[in-house]
C-alpha cells in the first residue's frame, strides 16, 4: 500500500532489501550520519566544539539558498523555452511518472516521480504552451532532455527541506521538536502521494461517496463511478494518442527508406521531403543512413508527442462512455490554465517567499489546459488521490448535505475498523458507537462515547475514529493549522481513549447503551491488557508512524502509552496479514516499544514487514547515539498484493518468520481454547527463537520422560528476570488435577521469583492434545512497564523429576 520515490499502488518505490538493512554510524563532528538501508538520517550535538562554527556556515549557505534555487527555475525556464509545453511535461512525464497500472518505478531509477509536476508549475509562469524563444537547429534535432530536466529539478527538490527549516527556524534558532515534526511532513509530502494502494483507494471512495451521486451530480457534475472512470481515461489517453503516433513515424520511417531506395536506382519517387534530404541520405553508406532515418523520424514522433497525447473533453467522455458536460465539469475541476495558477501572485510579490509551495498547488491542479480546449496530465496520482479531496468540498458546500455525509463518513470508518480487528481477533463481543455517562473530578455527570469496544479473550482493545482531514494548509505545515489539525484528529483520540479506559474498563460508567440506546453490559471480567487503537480516514503516514514525536512537540502527554496511530487501510491490511492473535497483539506492543525507543519509519507497513521478518526488536543499548528509520521493506508487499488482484504473477502471500516449532507452540496454545490463551502466544512470541525452541522440546522431552517412568515431571524457565514459562507432563491418572497442579505452581514460582508474568503449560501422557492444560499469571499494572532491556539470560531450569540441570542443558537455555 500506495507507501512509502514512489510508485502506482503504494505510492513510494521499494527498493531495498526486505531483509533488516544494517545500520551504520558515522560521526563528523558535530554531526552524525546514521544510514539503514537507503535512509540517511542527520543528527547534531550542540555540545560539541565545533558546532558555532557549523551553524555559522550552515547559515550562510541557507541565506544564500533562495537565489540558487531561483536560479535554478530560471535555467529550467530557458532550458525548455523552445519547446512546446505540452511536449516538455509529456516527455518528462512518461520519463518520471507512472503511466501504467502496477508500476512501481518510474522509468528513470532513484528518481522524484513529481518531476512532470514541478516543471508543469515553471511552465504555466508563460501566457501560453507556445514556446517563448525560437529553437535552434540543434534544439530542434534533440528536442527535450527529459533526464537534463530531472536533474535540474532534482538539485532543487533536493534543498527545498533545507530552505523551509531556514525559515523555521530564524538566524539564530535551534531545531525543536515541533518543527523538526513539521519539516518531516514537509518532505515527506515533497516525495510521497499517497501510501494506499489504488485498489484500496477506490473501494473506500465509493463506499464513502456512492450513497451522494445525486448531490454530486448536481455539483461537481460528475459522480464518484464518473470520476473513477475519467481518471483512469486521463492516464491512458496520452499513451493511445502518443503510440498513434509513434505508428505514424514508423510508418513514415519505411516511406523514407522505399524512397532513398528507389532514388539509389535512379527511379523518381515522390516525398514530401525536403529533396536536399533525399540527395543526403543517398549519398550515406548504408548503416549511417538507416541511422538517419530512424533519428529523423524519431525526432519527429517525439517533437510532437505532447501535442498529440493532448485530449478534448469531448474525447475524454467518449472514451469513458459519459456525456460531455460532466467530463467537461471533471476537468474543470483538476485542471489550470497557463498564466493563471492559484500562486501567480504570489510568486510575482515575492519570489524568495512563493519558493518551496509548488508541488501543493500542482496537487490541485494536475491537468493542464492550452485555453483551447486541448488537455494534458503531469501527474496521475495526484489527480486520482485528489478524488477525495474534491468530492468532499463539493459535499460540503450544502450545509444539509455537509452534515449528512460527515455523519456517513464517521460511521463508514467506525464499521471497518471495528469488524477489521473484531474478524482477525476472533473477538467474544464488539460493540461501536458506545454511549455511557460518568462522574468526573468535581462530581459533575459528563457524558461519553466509545467509538468501539471489543473483547477477544483476555484482551480488551478501545477504539477511537477520526474521519475528518487536515486541511490544504495544514499538509503545508502551515504551524497554527497543522496543530489544529493534529489535535483534532489525535490528540483527541488519545484523550477519548484514556477516558474510555478510566470508565468504561475500570468500571466507572453508567448508563452504558449501544449505539440504538439499548443497555448494555460489558463483560470484562478476567481481562488481562487493554489496548488503545486510533484509526484516521486521513493519510497520516508523514506523523503517524512516529506518534512519540507528538509528544516530545506536546501535542500528546510525554508521561502516557502513546496510542496506535494507523490508517484504516493500513490496518485492514495488517489484519489480513495477521495469521493469529497473538500476533497482532504482539505487533502492538513491539509498536509501542518502537515509539519509546524513537524509532522512524516512512509509513506503518515498513514496521509491519520488518515485524514479519525479523521482529522489530532492538536492544536499547544497540540504539544508543543512532538514529534509525525503516524504509524498504514493503516489496515482497507490492509483489503479493498486484498478485492478489492479477496484475503480477503469483507471488507468496507474506508471513511471520517462525520456524516449525513456534508455529506448531502457538497452534496448540490457540487450540486450548482457554481464558488467556491470547496473552499465552504474546509471552512465546516474546521469547527468542532459540528460548522457543527450547519451550517446545522441553514438552516433548518432559512427555517423554513421564511415558519411560510414568511418573510426573516439570521444567521452569526464567528469562529476563521476571518473566517464567513451567511445562509439567503428567500421567493419564493425573489428567483431572493437571490445571490446578499448574496454577499452583505457577502460584509460588511467581511469588518467590517476583515475576511479572508467568505461563504454564501441561501435557498428558497418551493423549491427542499436546496441550491439555495452561495456565497464565500476570500483573496487569505492571504490563506495560518498560522493563530495563537486556539481553537474554541463562534461563533458569527446574525439573522435579532430576533435580540436577547438566552444563548442556544450561547452555542450551542460555542461547
Amino acid at each position: 500500500m500506495a507507501k512509502r520515490k514512489a510508485k502506482k499502488g503504494r505510492k513510494r518505490a521499494r527498493s531495498g532489501n526486505p531483509q533488516a538493512p544494517a545500520t551504520r554510524t558515522l560521526d563528523l563532528g558535530p554531526i552524525t550520519l546514521t544510514q539503514e538501508g537507503a535512509y540517511i538520517g542527520i543528527r547534531s550535538n550542540p555540545e560539541h566544539p565545533d558546532y558555532e562554527a557549523f551553524r555559522t556556515a550552515q547559515r550562510e549557505a541557507a541565506d544564500n539558498l533562495p537565489q540558487y534555487l531561483l536560479e535554478l527555475r530560471r535555467k529550467l525556464a530557458e532550458l525548455t523555452a523552445p519547446h512546446h509545453a505540452f511536449d516538455v511535461v509529456f516527455g518528462v512525464w512518461g520519463t518520471y511518472g507512472r503511466v501504467r497500472a502496477s508500476t512501481l518505478k518510474p522509468l528513470a531509477d532513484d528518481s522524484l516521480t513529481a518531476t512532470a509536476e514541478f516543471v508543469a508549475h515553471i511552465l504555466l509562469d508563460r501566457s501560453g504552451p507556445e514556446p517563448t524563444r525560437t529553437a535552434t537547429d540543434e534544439e530542434t534535432r534533440r528536442g527535450v532532455n527529459p533526464e537534463e530536466v530531472g536533474e535540474l529539478v532534482a538539485q532543487l527538490v533536493g534543498q527545498l527541506p533545507i530552505l523551509f527549516i531556514h525559515r523555521e527556524v530564524g538566524e539564530q534558532g535551534e531545531l525543536d521538536p515541533w518543527t523538526e515534526l513539521r519539516a518531516r511532513l514537509y518532505m515527506h509530502r515533497l516525495a510521497v502521494r499517497s501510501f494506499t494502494y489504488e485498489q484500496q483507494e477506490t473501494e473506500t471512495l465509493r463506499s464513502l461517496f456512492s450513497p451522494f451521486d445525486a448531490e454530486l451530480a448536481n455539483a461537481p457534475g460528475f459522480t464518484v463511478e464518473q470520476a473513477l472512470g475519467f481518471a483512469r481515461a486521463v492516464g491512458e489517453l496520452p499513451m493511445m494518442r502518443a503510440g498513434e503516433r509513434a505508428g505514424r513515424a514508423r510508418s513514415e520511417a519505411e516511406t523514407l527508406r522505399r524512397v532513398v531506395a528507389a532514388r539509389r536506382q535512379g527511379k523518381p519517387a515522390k516525398t514530401e521531403y525536403p529533396e536536399h534530404i533525399i540527395e543526403q541520405l543517398v549519398q550515406l553508406p548504408p548503416k549511417l543512413r538507416e541511422e538517419w532515418i530512424e533519428g529523423m523520424t524519431a525526432s519527429w514522433a517525439w517533437h510532437g508527442y505532447g501535442r498529440d497525447a493532448a485530449f478534448t473533453a469531448g474525447a475524454l467522455a467518449a472514451h469513458v462512455g459519459a456525456d460531455v458536460p460532466s467530463a467537461q465539469a471533471f476537468l474543470d475541476r483538476f485542471s489550470v490554465e497557463f498564466g493563471k495558477r492559484k500562486d501567480a501572485k504570489r510568486w510575482e510579490e515575492n519570489p524568495e517567499r512563493a519558493l518551496g509551495g509548488e508541488m501543493e498547488v500542482m496537487r490541485a491542479n494536475p491537468i493542464l489546459h492550452d485555453g483551447q480546449g486541448l488537455y494534458l496530465p503531469c501527474a496521475l496520482d495526484s489527480l486520482f488521490y485528489g478524488l477525495r479531496d474534491q468530492l468532499t468540498d463539493a459535499l460540503k458546500a450544502d450545509g444539509k448535505t455537509r452534515e449528512r455525509f460527515q455523519a456517513h463518513r464517521a460511521r463508514h470508518l467506525e464499521g471497518r475498523a471495528l469488524a477489521a480487528l473484531r474478524d482477525v481477533l476472533s473477538a467474544d463481543w464488539a460493540h461501536g458507537s458506545v454511549k455511557y455517562a460518568w462522574i468526573d473530578e468535581n462530581r459533575v455527570e459528563q457524558q461519553g462515547e466509545a467509538d468501539g469496544i471489543l473483547r477477544a479473550d483476555s484482551l480488551v482493545i478501545l477504539i477511537e475514529t477520526k474521519a475528518g482531514a487536515l486541511a490544504p494548509s495544514a499538509r503545508r505545515a502551515a504551524p497554527d493549522r497543522l496543530e489544529r489539525g493534529l489535535r483534532d484528529l489525535i490528540e483527541a483520540a488519545a484523550h477519548q481513549l484514556s477516558r474510555d479506559e478510566h470508565t468504561l474498563v475500570e468500571g466507572k460508567a453508567m448508563r452504558i447503551t449501544d449505539s440504538a440506546g439499548k443497555p448494555l453490559a460489558l463483560d470484562i471480567d478476567g481481562v488481562v491488557r487493554v489496548l488503545r487503537i486510533a484509526v484516521t480516514l486521513e493519510d497520516l503516514a508523514g506523523v503517524a508512524p512516529a506518534a512519540w514525536r507528538l509528544q516530545e512537540a506536546g501535542l500528546l502527554p510525554a508521561n502516557e502509552q502513546v496510542p496506535w496511530v494507523v490508517g484504516i487501510h493500513e490496518l485492514e491490511l495488517i489484519c489480513r496479514l495477521t495469521e493469529r492473535p497473538g500476533q497482532l497483539v504482539h505487533y502492538i506492543l513491539r509498536r509501542q516499544r518502537a515509539n519509546r525507543q524513537r524509532i522512524w519509519g516512512m509509513d506503518e507497513m515498513d514496521f509491519f514487514m520488518r515485524y514479519l521478518h525479523s521482529g522489530l526488536f532492538w536492544h536499547d543499548e544497540d540504539l544508543e547515539g543512532t538514529f534509525l528509520e525503516l524504509q524498504s521493506h514493503t516489496e515482497p508487499l507490492d509483489e503479493w498484493w498486484y498478485a492478489e488482484h492479477g496484475i503480477r504473477k503469483p507471488a507468496k502471500k507474506p508471513r511471520q518468520h517462525l520456524n516449525q516449532a513456534t508455529r506448531r507452540l502457538l497452534d496448540d496454545i490457540e487450540a486450548t481454547g482457554m481464558l488467556g490463551r491470547t496473552e499465552a502466544q504474546v509471552m512465546v512470541l516474546e521469547m527468542a527463537q532459540r528460548e522457543r525452541e527450547r519451550v517446545a522440546s522441553g514438552l516433548r522431552e518432559l512427555s517423554r520422560k513421564t511415558k519411560r517412568d510414568g511418573q510426573p515431571h516439570d521444567m521452569t524457565f526464567i528469562f529476563q528476570e521476571d518473566f517464567g514459562v513451567t511445562l509439567h507432563s503428567n500421567p493419564a491418572e493425573m489428567r483431572q488435577m493437571a490445571g490446578d497442579r499448574l496454577t499452583d505452581h505457577g502460584v509460588k514460582r511467581t511469588e518467590n521469583s517476583n515475576l511479572r508474568r508467568w505461563l504454564g503449560l501441561a501435557n498428558t501422557a497418551g493423549s491427542r492434545h499436546r496441550i491439555e492444560a495452561m495456565a497464565i499469571i500476570v500483573n496487569p499494572e505492571r504490563l506495560t512497564d518498560e522493563e530495563p532491556d537486556r539481553k537474554p539470560h541463562a534461563a533458569l531450569l527446574e525439573d522435579a523429576g532430576h533435580a540436577e540441570v547438566t552444563a548442556t542443558e544450561a547452555a542450551a537455555a542460555s542461547e
